[in-house]
């Protein structure tokens, strides 16, 4: 029984950081974009 609810435990634990992962990588995504449209947007100003 406690095993069980060790291991309940750890599930929750690692279900969150996943979670929270897969949130920072989506943060990831939009900062990259973002870097990168700014970045065409000073080479077109620059041309």
């Amino acid at each position: 029984m406690m095993e069980r609810n060790q291991i309940r435990a750890l599930m929750n634990k690692l279900s969150k950081i996943k979670r929270e992962y897969q949130k920072k990588m989506q943060e990831r995504t939009v900062l990259e974009a973002e870097a990168a449209w700014r970045s065409s947007w000073f080479e077109d100003k620059a041309h």
